[in-house]
């Protein structure tokens, strides 16, 4: 399985934006890559629109491009369709960063299995469920803390992967 796409997108597509709530996580997401990061973000929105001028588009399909990364913030049962979306649409990597998976029991466990099965049936690289996701200056943020709430060190040489969404 090839990582690139999940570490390293020219594009992304967001998933499960609030167009009331300015703290909603793919909201967040969409926003500060838009104005900070390197990469080419889309937001998707059931209804289209637009948020502080960014064009939001009403399905994955309907994008100018397939985009190499779908961050989904979205509830679980969504985040299988989504999922289902990316193996469709051949969206090679996704973060996931909703919860309600393999961690809260036994029905949790049956939808983490569909959801491994579409990735790996498909060749899908997946990040999550229920991650902060990938922090990668100056590319990309999938982080869902506003950017003013956390401090984030500036690109370099060092990488750190983590189990645990406390570190």
């Amino acid at each position: 399985m090839n990582l690139e796409k999940l570490f390293k997108p020219k594009s992304m597509a967001v998933v499960g934006i609030s167009k009331k709530n300015p703290l909603s996580p793919g909201r967040i997401v969409m926003l500060k890559n838009e104005f900070e990061m390197q990469v080419k973000v889309y937001g998707i929105y059931p209804s289209g629109g637009e948020i502080e001028g960014i064009p939001l588009y009403e399905r994955l399909d309907n994008l100018p491009e397939i985009p190499d990364l779908l961050v989904i913030a979205v509830g679980p049962d969504d985040t299988i369709d989504y999922i289902q979306n990316c193996a469709d649409l051949h969206i090679p990597a996704a973060v996931i960063i909703g919860g309600g998976f393999a961690e809260t029991g036994i029905k949790g466990r049956k939808r983490q299995e569909t959801l491994e099965k579409i990735a790996f049936d498909n060749d899908i690289a997946v990040l999550g469920p229920n991650c902060l996701g990938v922090y990668s200056p100056p590319l990309f943020d999938t982080i869902f803390l506003p950017t003013e709430r956390i401090t984030k060190p500036p690109k370099g040489s060092v990488a750190l992967i983590s189990q645990s969404g406390g570190v």
